[in-house]
């Protein structure tokens, strides 16, 4: 379907264009998310999946209950709904790409989010991109260090938030859970799968493109 691949690598597009700006030099994470779950088209069921079952709790239970596989075929919007997320959400969002993250780098990216997540008492959402290209054992290994690092007790103030200090880790891959090695595959909370959207979805993001740009070209 390749009228329907084009449409969300321009969404894809659109949103990494959006996001450029303003993410901490501090942290690397941005508050809030810049792109809205309203402008990922389709995928309702993952979403809903999403919503029900990740931002539904307020506390982290534990660092694999906020772990999430969103996998499926290339292009179909997978690091956008993860951003979207984060904006419904109303959390910070930083992206890292797992092939080139090791588990020194991956446990900093996750104690850092964490005091983020702190600092704006609410969730920061941290998404490892491209699992499918990583080495297994090293995505492995670098999970094991961010859920290791998250796992530490958190001493906060009465005031602050509950939100506060917590990180939820969304994976991105073209491949499902099964080849990307048993350590990464153990690390996983909930495994949600993306496929393109329907042509009534993309006929809608086609209209509010055109709406959103006046209707030129």
């Amino acid at each position: 379907v390749p009228g329907g691949r084009l449409v969300m690598r321009l969404a894809v597009i659109l949103v990494g264009q959006a996001l450029v700006a303003s993410s901490s030099p501090e942290t690397g994470v941005q508050f809030p998310a810049r792109i809205s779950g309203d402008d990922v088209v389709g995928h309702a069921t993952v979403k809903a999946a999403l919503r029900d079952r990740v931002s539904a709790g307020t506390v982290q239970l534990s660092p694999r209950a906020d772990t999430v596989l969103l996998w499926g075929p290339p292009g179909v919007g997978k690091s956008a709904l993860a951003e979207g997320f984060a904006f419904d959400l109303r959390a910070g969002v930083r992206t890292i790409h797992a092939p080139f993250v090791t588990a020194a780098e991956m446990r900093q990216a996750c104690v850092a989010a964490r005091s983020a997540s702190v600092e704006g008492s609410r969730p920061a959402v941290l998404i490892v991109a491209d699992l499918h290209s990583a080495k297994p054992d090293e995505i492995g290994n670098a999970f094991a260090a961010c859920h290791a690092a998250l796992s530490t007790p958190l001493i906060k103030d009465a005031s602050e938030a509950p939100e506060a200090g917590r990180v939820i880790l969304i994976g991105t891959s073209n491949a499902g859970p099964e080849h990307l090695g048993w350590r990464l595959a153990n690390s996983l909370g909930h495994v949600l799968r993306v496929d393109l959207p329907g042509k009534a979805d993309r006929q809608a993001f086609v209209s509010q493109l055109e709406k959103r740009h006046g209707g030129d070209g």
